[in-house]
């Protein structure tokens, strides 16, 4: 079975978004007012620059593009590589 971009952010216990390395994030999902069918992934975090929030269609994280590495490409703009800490260190 090929794991999704959505099933390796579950697993992952950081990861790398646009270039900024983040151990601990969270996720969770919120409805999309203009259509009851859609949901939005919402990945949160803070580091020493601040609070982030990313917001990602349902639609978007379907269509995101596996880049040959860990990395995924999500409405051509987000870079996405999740990670497994304890299998790196």
């Amino acid at each position: 079975m090929t794991k999704t971009l959505l099933d390796l952010l579950y697993d992952a216990d950081a990861l790398e978004i646009n270039g900024m390395f983040v151990r601990y994030f969270g996720l969770s999902w919120d409805d999309v007012e203009a259509d009851p069918d859609e949901f939005l992934l919402v990945l949160d975090f803070t580091n020493e620059d601040g609070h982030f929030e990313y917001y990602f269609m349902q639609s978007d994280l379907e269509r995101a593009e596996h880049n040959g590495d860990n990395s995924w490409t999500l409405d051509a703009y987000n870079v996405i590589t999740p990670y497994r800490v304890e299998l790196i260190t």
